[in-house]
């Protein structure tokens, strides 16, 4: 057999060299791929949260415009009659949804005040998970509803995976950014 024949028979397959080049060159791809993937996803849920808050503020709006003021729960004396219990000890603060098991946080919540009234069938919870047993940190996927002055304003908290520079939380009480991890606010116009 002569050189050349030897050669061309012995060079049938690919070499481990070139094997090891494109698995290396098809995992880099894959793990861009599979980053992109995750940052659309965090996007599209964000954007999903921010979506359902205007939604939550459309229907507040909705219960100002028939009661006179915002829900505020009847353990407040500056209500004017409208008293609707909700919240943690009926303050008409805390959690705006129900767990995911679509039990509630409180004895009534946000949630109840809105549907029970006519103002939203269909409450909506976080994407991640609702209230106060959010799945993925519990308490940290839950919607929020506090204020200032009962009855007059109100501020609306969610937590986002991807938080824009601007909050939109200034005026607004701290205590859902510090206790309970939230990071993106929406308040009454």
């Amino acid at each position: 057999m002569t050189k050349c024949k030897m050669m061309k028979e012995k060079k049938k397959g690919f070499t481990l060299i070139e094997l090891l080049v494109a698995m290396t060159v098809a995992s880099v791809l894959m793990g861009l791929a599979l980053v992109s993937y995750q940052g659309a996803r965090k996007s599209a849920r964000d954007g999903k949260r921010k979506a359902d808050l205007e939604q939550i503020r459309s229907a507040l709006e909705m219960y100002r415009a028939d009661k006179g003021e915002y829900p505020c729960g009847e353990a407040r004396s500056t209500c004017r009659g409208t008293s609707d219990p909700f919240g943690y000890n009926g303050q008409g603060q805390g959690y705006a949804t129900s767990k995911d098991d679509g039990t509630n946080c409180y004895t009534r919540d946000l949630e109840n005040v809105l549907r029970d009234n006519g103002y939203m069938s269909n409450v909506p919870h976080d994407p991640v998970g609702g209230g106060c047993s959010g799945v993925m940190g519990g308490f940290r996927w839950g919607y929020m509803y506090y204020f200032n002055t009962p009855g007059r304003d109100y501020c609306l908290y969610a937590r986002l995976e991807n938080p824009p520079a601007d909050n939109g939380c200034s005026g607004c009480p701290t205590r859902p950014l510090t206790d309970y991890d939230k990071n993106f606010c929406v308040k009454n116009p």
